[in-house]
């Protein structure tokens, strides 16, 4: 701080000179205070610079961090994705297997009704034959699951009768178209159809 003397001194004060004149103070600075500014303006900026990079450390700790979360969560995801498709191929196959199983289920079932039907159809095969007495014989025979048809020829119309009766024990239905009486070069012979339905499974041999 500079001082300036506004009030000087009377003449009889004054210096050897014996001449009056402005008096100018100037401030004094110390040598351990400029020392002491000196340090506190070069560490400022320092202490800044190093706050500033211990922040960007920081933030870059933080980045590395999330980055690594991340990654993390896209290995989760791709093995949550893998899962995913692991789980729709075995759904994929059960469905195949379940429409494997169905149709051989069908299969099963086809045979099995086929058996059935076969056995039914052996059965009334041998129903037919079993009870066909002496002097008959079959020129035709449509044969099912439970009904037949078939013609024949007969040396008298008794036999077809007892025919007729030995079938009826097996099929509830018998339709007897009537007999037609044909001559041959020796002998005489009488020809029948029968249609047959609603075979009595109970009997023997059903």
């Amino acid at each position: 701080m500079i001082k300036i003397n506004l009030h000087p001194k009377k003449k009889g004060a004054l210096g050897k000179s014996g001449k009056d004149f402005l008096k100018l103070e100037l401030p004094r600075f110390s040598t351990p205070d400029l020392k002491v500014k000196g340090i506190v303006y070069i560490l400022i900026p320092i202490l800044l610079l190093g706050l500033e990079a211990l922040y960007y450390l920081r933030l870059d700790l933080e980045i590395s961090k999330l980055n690594s979360e991340k990654k993390q969560i896209e290995i989760q995801i791709q093995r949550f994705k893998s899962i995913q498709q692991a789980i729709k191929n075995l759904e994929n196959q059960i469905d195949q297997q379940k429409r494997l199983e169905s149709q051989i289920e069908a299969q099963i079932l086809v045979y099995k009704n086929f058996a059935v039907e076969k056995k039914d159809i052996l059965n009334n095969l041998y129903q037919i034959s079993k009870n066909m007495p002496d002097g008959v014989w079959i020129v035709s025979l449509d044969i099912g699951k439970d009904n037949a048809n078939l013609r024949g020829y007969a040396l008298k119309p008794e036999i077809i009768s007892l025919f007729y009766k030995n079938l009826s024990k097996y099929f509830r239905n018998i339709s007897f178209n009537a007999t037609e009486r044909q001559k041959g070069k020796t002998i005489e012979f009488y020809r029948f159809e029968f249609q047959l339905s609603g075979r009595i499974k109970n009997q023997e041999g059903g």
